[in-house]
């Protein structure tokens, strides 16, 4: 009898749990998001325990979040843009950026405090940012393609 008192009172308590919002999602140098019916699955290669929920009575942040930045650069449902090379990586002063076809391409650069460091427009199928007057550390680099919906993002060492 006790057993079944104390199941009762603790599935009644955990009960809360079960309706979690996933808030955020990682920064990856690769991976994906999925959507269906209401739900969004967030994941990435190369890194571990992403996810920030929260409910009326548990908040739960593991891993690294970044800032909301896809509300600002308008680009919430935005495809995967691939064939973009970024190079070199770790950078010390002078990026290249190699696009899949002659475009014409947004660049952002972010700290990982989700201020914009720098912004630039490439016309054509390559383009050059300078980091020279940047600090030592991590950066975040999204490519937008406006016209054809699609974006991609990497993460940049300077050195």
């Amino acid at each position: 009898m006790k057993k079944l008192i104390l199941t009762s009172v603790l599935a009644f308590f955990s009960l809360p749990l079960l309706a979690q919002t996933a808030l955020k999602s990682s920064v990856s140098s690769t991976g994906n998001t999925l959507k269906k019916d209401g739900i969004q699955l967030c994941f990435t290669v190369g890194e571990i325990a992403i996810r920030e929920c929260e409910n009326a009575s548990l908040h739960l942040s593991e891993g690294f979040i970044n800032p909301h930045i896809f509300t600002p650069l308008k680009i919430q449902d935005y495809q995967n843009l691939p064939g973009v090379e970024i190079y070199p990586n770790p950078v010390a002063d002078i990026m290249h950026v190699s696009l899949p076809e002659d475009s014409v391409y947004e660049t952002y650069l972010y700290d990982l405090n989700g201020k914009m460091l720098l912004q630039r427009q490439i016309s054509g199928s390559s383009g050059i940012l300078d980091l020279e007057n940047k600090a030592k550390g991590i950066y975040i680099l999204w490519v937008i393609d406006r016209k054809n919906h699609k974006k991609a993002q990497f993460k940049v060492l300077k050195k």
